[in-house]
């Protein structure tokens, strides 16, 4: 079929394929086929969405953002809820106490160590922070054990790597939790 517009040939039998002109007599299927101010061109079809694969996408977005929402690091506490902080049961003879004293500062100079009441926050620097799991699990537990000795209770204490990223987290009622890289 020749378009009356443009000129060229095409085998569609509804409009031209490069100009868009519907052809006399072409058949509309719906209102939904025609674009409003363009003379009865087809509109196209953006994406693959439909009307009727609309409802679809729309589940399944919403259920990928509850998906990763459930997956997701969400152990914030609350506004108002007072954070953990559990008497301890460690029985500290003077030189175990010391040596976790010297082992606290050893970190505060290798590390930033921030307190906020009742929780404290490490972030390790890239030449202190070790690159084997098991080696960042020791001296996670080490400096818990330390501080639980020195303050004389359990207290939240979050533990990030060189790039800002929680790897381990210790609280009285918890426990240690490390986190897969």
């Amino acid at each position: 079929m020749s378009c009356s517009r443009c000129g060229k040939e095409s085998t569609n039998l509804r409009i031209c394929p490069h100009c868009f002109t519907a052809y006399p007599g072409a058949i509309r299927r719906s209102p939904a086929d025609v674009v409003e101010g363009s003379s009865g061109v087809r509109a196209p079809v953006i994406g693959g969405v439909s009307r009727r694969r609309l409802p679809f996408w729309a589940v399944a977005g919403l259920g990928g953002i509850a998906v990763a929402a459930m997956v997701a690091d969400l152990d914030v506490v609350p506004d108002g809820a007072p954070p953990v902080s559990v008497p301890s049961t460690l029985t500290v003879s003077p030189i175990e106490r010391e040596a976790a004293v010297a082992l606290l500062q050893s970190t505060r100079t290798q590390a930033l160590v921030e307190s906020q009441s009742d929780e404290m926050m490490v972030s390790y620097s890239a030449a202190a922070f070790p690159l084997d799991p098991a080696a960042q699990r020791q001296l996670v537990e080490a400096f818990v054990k330390a501080d639980e000795m020195v303050e004389g209770r359990k207290r939240r204490i979050i533990f990030y790597n060189p790039a800002g990223r929680v790897f381990a987290q210790s609280d009285g009622v918890a426990g240690l939790a490390m986190r897969q890289p």
